[in-house]
């Protein structure tokens, strides 16, 4: 037979509609029920009296009820959804732009499906409760690591010098281990004390990896995500700021020792960065050819088709995007992403959980990289490296996993009023 406490919570449990905010609030209510109980009992009433005292002074069951289910029941960031789908859809511009009716069509089918894929993707971890991820952080790095040894050992496909594992149709790079990385130093880095001795071995190990498959690129990624985090650990501001700047003043001696030691064909490439005009026809043919499609489509576009630019829809599917279509679009475009990251900045504010706090910080990391690179490489004002402009750039594996990204930060907010609080 129940008693007043259990018809209380079953009262007010009725009224809520999502069953993780029934979990929720069904410890919230306990919690406060023992503890008013605790005190009643010291001030001298008895267990029985003490229990329906604390479970009448809660007040009206139901009232409480829908009150609870206004305030703890599961958002959907609409707004981020939203840019999010946008920028997805944005995808098909570059591929719209190319010639040839059986190319085109082919290159629309499968962006299409990218996109598809991509939706789905952060659909699913939306509805997907990010804090089970937590329990399995290192499981999430060893395969993150595991992957990048199969890259590394037992390549079966190459691509443009890039070992890959293809797998039931699907090509597998260095930087599909990137989101099983993201989870385990977003858990790491959310605990009271992480061990400095433990990151900076994951962090070398993990490096070497990436250079070792000649991921430059998502090494890159990889430690400005890795940096993100840091700043937004629970190390003193003493700490991040003394190690930060150790660490950019290393950067800045390997740099130097890599001009020195680097080969005359590397030299090259720098120059053709630097000076382009001064070498048209090799090292600075591409940042001329990229320049003029970024100048030739004026504001609103030209149809002219131009000369022969290799990678038009990935890595420089912004400049395909300005010339095809003119500034006003282009400015929109960055207008989108810009609007995406800062939704994402929004977010960190009104996340209470360390762990998906971290994970904000860390798809904030991983958009702004790449955003940031890929557009300021358009515009010639960084060297031209393979890094692909964010649910812009053709390909399914940059989709799915931006995706993914992004449906993990929509999942945190989601879940932004269920942070538990209080142990049953």
């Amino acid at each position: 037979m129940k008693n007043l406490k259990e018809y209380f919570m079953d009262e007010v449990l009725q009224q809520i509609k999502s069953k993780e905010a029934r979990n929720f609030v069904q410890k919230e209510l306990a919690y406060h029920l023992r503890k008013t109980k605790s005190e009643l009992v010291a001030a001298g009433l008895s267990e029985e009296a003490a229990e329906e005292k604390a479970v009448l002074q809660m007040g009206s069951p139901s009232e409480l009820g829908q009150q609870f289910n206004k305030l703890h029941r599961p958002r959907i960031d609409w707004m981020l959804l939203g840019l999010f789908i946008f920028s997805l859809g944005m995808g098909l511009l570059p591929i719209l732009s190319v010639k040839g009716e059986t190319y085109s069509y082919s290159l629309i089918a499968n962006q299409t499906t990218f996109i598809v894929a991509g939706t789905v993707t952060a659909l699913v971890m939306m509805y997907f409760d990010y804090r089970k991820l937590k329990k399995w952080d290192w499981l999430f790095l060893a395969i993150g690591l595991v992957m990048l040894l199969a890259i590394l050992l037992i390549p079966n496909i190459m691509v443009n010098g890039t070992p890959y594992i293809r797998i039931l149709g699907l090509n597998i790079s260095s930087i599909t281990a990137l989101p099983f990385l993201f989870i385990f130093w977003a858990s790491y880095f959310s605990k009271q004390k992480p061990k400095p001795w433990v990151i900076i071995t994951i962090y070398l190990i993990t490096t070497f990896l990436f250079v070792s498959l000649t991921a430059l690129p998502v090494a890159m990624i990889y430690s400005f995500l890795m940096l993100a985090l840091y700043w937004g650990s629970a190390f003193s501001r003493k700490t991040i700021y003394i190690t930060t700047y150790i660490v950019a003043g290393i950067s800045v001696m390997f740099s130097t020792l890599f001009w020195f030691v680097s080969k005359p064909y590397q030299k090259e490439r720098i120059f053709g960065f630097l000076n382009p005009e001064a070498d048209p026809t090799g090292s600075g043919y591409m940042y001329i050819k990229i320049n003029e499609l970024m100048t030739g489509g004026g504001w609103f576009g030209n149809e002219k088709t131009p000369q022969f630019v290799p990678e038009l829809s990935t890595d420089f599917a912004f400049a395909t995007v300005t010339y095809y279509y003119g500034w006003l679009v282009a400015s929109g475009l960055v207008l989108v992403l810009v609007l995406l990251v800062s939704r994402l900045f929004f977010m960190t504010s009104k996340i209470k959980d360390p762990f998906g706090k971290q994970l904000v910080f860390g798809a904030i990391a991983l958009f702004s990289i790449q955003f940031i690179y890929n557009i300021g490489m358009s515009f010639g004002l960084l060297p031209f490296i393979s890094i692909s402009l964010p649910f812009i750039s053709h390909g399914l594996t940059p989709a799915v996993l931006n995706s993914f990204i992004i449906g993990v930060a929509l999942s945190v907010y989601r879940r932004k009023d269920l942070v538990t609080k209080f142990e049953s």
